[in-house]
This record gives structure tokens, C-alpha cells and sequence, in this order.
């Protein structure tokens, strides 16, 4: 899971799918996915994908989804409300469609 290409097909798919529609993009900030956002380097979901890549691989962790929530690191010492289950979603539906690709030319 933590492949560098596996981690950029992630990091597209949250561009295409959450970044669209995210309140905390910079004002006038029109660009489209996949290219990233300039609000991108302070967003607390891109700076812990490593960790959001492992929970979708390994499940729901021990501490729960709260505290897990509560564990991501803080970028810039901002740490407004995340939309941590949406992003889970997309990026567990990522994971499978990789899969599925994978298991398909195989």
C-alpha cells in the first residue's frame, strides 16, 4: 500500500472526488484536478495520507476512528474538522478499483 504510485493514484483521487468541493481551498483558487490546489501543502488530509493509505489497507485502527481523527497531525497549526470519513471513503474506493485493475491484466 505504500508504493509511491499507489500513494499518487490517492492522492488523485482525493483531488477529483473531495479537494472539488472542499470550504478550505484558497480563495480563487480555480485549479482542476488532478493538478494540485495550492491549499494542497496545508491540508491536513495530504499531509497524513501515508496514514489514511494504512488504515485503508488494514481496517479500522484499535483507538477507534475518533482518536485516530483526533492523532492526525496538525499542518500549520491549523485543525479544522476533517471530513475523515468521506475521505476514507474515496480513498478505500480507490484502493479497490486499483485491485481490481491489478487482478484483471493479471
Amino acid at each position: 500500500m505504500n508504493e509511491p504510485d499507489n500513494i499518487d493514484d490517492l492522492t488523485l483521487a482525493l483531488r477529483e472526488k473531495l479537494c472539488v468541493d472542499c470550504g478550505q481551498r484558497s480563495p480563487g483558487d480555480t485549479t482542476p484536478p488532478p493538478a494540485a490546489a495550492h491549499c494542497e501543502s496545508e491540508c491536513m488530509l495530504f499531509a497524513n495520507l501515508p496514514r489514511l493509505a494504512r488504515v485503508v489497507e488494514h481496517g479500522e485502527p484499535p483507538c477507534g476512528y475518533e482518536v485516530f481523527a483526533k492523532s492526525l497531525q496538525p499542518f500549520l497549526g491549523t485543525s479544522d474538522r476533517l471530513n475523515l470519513v468521506q475521505a476514507l471513503t474515496i480513498l478505500e474506493t480507490a484502493q479497490a478499483d486499483r485491485d481490481k485493475t491489478r487482478t484483471a491484466s493479471e
